[in-house]
């Protein structure tokens, strides 16, 4: 008798792991027992992107490659790469302040990943060398 039942148990199991993220999907609810198959939902969270600028008296914004200025060695460069928040932003735009001068007008854009999408942290609106 249990063998015979052993085979629809794993049947209805299947169904059950495959069916119930789609039926939560398609309603777009979370219906208890009906789980939202969410893979990855949490992956590449407080990820960054940021871009240095610098202000030109012309009004144009050129870009500012960290690397070529600031980097000696490989491990500056990876401390470069990895900006992990607002205070290491306006960090670095600090250095490139004190690299190109007292007249320099750098300008920072910070993006971080939510689960909403990118929420702009810093924008270039703000001189960062006064």
């Amino acid at each position: 008798m249990i063998a015979r039942l052993r085979l629809p148990a794993l049947l209805l199991a299947c169904a059950w792991i495959l069916v119930t993220p789609g039926v939560a999907k398609w309603t777009r609810t979370d219906l208890g027992p009906f789980r939202a198959w969410d893979m990855f939902s949490g992956f590449g969270l407080a990820a960054t992107q940021v871009a240095f600028v610098q202000a030109l008296p012309d009004g144009t914004k050129e870009p500012i490659d960290r690397y070529d200025l600031l980097a000696t060695n490989e491990h500056e460069r990876a401390a470069l790469a990895h900006v992990k928040d607002k205070d290491a932003a306006l960090a670095i735009a600090r250095r490139l302040c004190r690299h190109l001068g007292p007249t320099a007008d750098v300008r920072v854009r910070l993006d971080v990943a939510t689960r909403a999408g990118w929420h702009r942290v810093l924008r270039e609106t703000d001189n960062q060398c006064r």
